[in-house]
């Protein structure tokens, strides 16, 4: 059974997003802007069972950052977005590179990170990582929509607070 990871969703992450929600950036380094969220409109579901998280490689994800990995258990091409080139509150998208690549993933953050399967942003299909969530094998989860994670993540904001 595939398991849920936090869903964000509500009539204001519609808004945020449809704010947000220009032609698809060119490249990695090129933001569109996430309007802040109040609390009261987003839904977070259970925390992900974190029993099955091996830390092979966590390690190799600098604080502040975060980090997807090409397989599971964190092996792999290590894809690293860090606080200090990215800002805060900011969809950006992943690459090229790193564009539906991810299987594995670690936010070494002390805030949320969101994550989304497309570039621009569209609901349902985003996601809340907890601050030091680590997912060791995306097919085991799925997006708002009951599609699987592997594979599949565009674009990603780093937050500055957690709902």
């Amino acid at each position: 059974m595939h398991r849920r990871v936090f869903a964000a969703c509500g009539v204001a992450m519609a808004v945020a997003v449809a704010v947000a929600a220009p032609a698809p950036p060119a490249s990695a380094a090129t933001p569109t802007t996430l309007k802040a969220m109040p609390v009261a409109g987003l839904e977070r579901g259970a925390p992900a069972a974190t029993q099955d998280v091996i830390p092979y490689d966590l390690s190799d994800c600098p604080s502040h950052t975060l980090c997807l990995w090409d397989y599971s258990r964190y092996q792999g091409n290590l894809y690293q977005f860090p606080l200090s080139r990215f800002g805060y509150n900011t969809w950006y998208y992943v690459g090229n590179s790193a564009n539906d690549k991810a299987t594995s993933l670690y936010s070494n953050r002390g805030y949320c990170t969101l994550i989304a399967k497309d570039s621009p942003p569209r609901t349902p299909n985003i996601v809340y990582l907890g601050p030091g969530e680590a997912l060791n094998n995306l097919r085991y989860y799925n997006w708002p929509d009951g599609s699987i994670m592997n594979n599949s993540i565009s674009a990603f904001a780093l937050l500055n607070y957690c709902p």
